[in-house]
């Protein structure tokens, strides 16, 4: 599965496309900016677009509003799935969706970077706090599903194989 960053759907809407018609019942989506945006902007024939906006508006220059994460899913599996979280804390946005029937997560996750000059941290602890609320999500769910996670972690200084960050 590819990672994209879109910054507006709508105008990237027909590379999507292109993309979930090569056989792919999903994609994640980060940075969608979707707020104000019509569905008929975002409708893909044969997917279903579940969607999460970030907690606040940003300002700036072009006056849009920043973050947000998305799933494309293809309406076979979108017809047995639910939103299982949407979650934001103005730092991480994630949304995750479980499929019942298939009994499998998928989520997509988008941490800003961190931009302390600008008066936008983005620290360890929102991440960690993120994290927390997926897995606990997950624990809920009766059985063990498969789970698919990605996104833009924003994260250079992580050791990923020990989940710690770099010193």
């Amino acid at each position: 599965v590819q990672r994209l960053a879109p910054q507006t759907i709508p105008s990237k809407v027909p590379f999507i496309k292109i993309h979930l018609n090569e056989n792919n019942l999903f994609i994640g989506l980060s940075e969608t900016w979707l707020h104000n945006h019509l569905d008929a902007e975002l409708h893909i024939e044969n997917y279903t677009l579940f969607w999460s906006d970030r907690n606040h508006k940003k300002k700036s220059k072009r006056g849009r509003h920043g973050g947000g994460v998305a799933i494309y899913l293809q309406n076979d599996l979108a017809s047995t799935s639910e939103p299982l979280l949407e979650y934001s804390n103005g730092v991480v946005d994630i949304i995750a969706l479980h499929s019942k029937a298939e009994n499998i997560v998928i989520s997509t996750i988008y941490r800003q970077p961190d931009d302390s000059t600008h008066n936008r941290p983005s620290t360890s602890s929102e991440f960690k706090s993120a994290i927390s609320a997926l897995q606990n999500s997950i624990l809920k769910i009766d059985g063990t599903p498969d789970i698919f996670i990605g996104g833009d972690f924003n994260h250079p200084h992580v050791s990923w194989p020990e989940c710690t960050p770099k010193q």
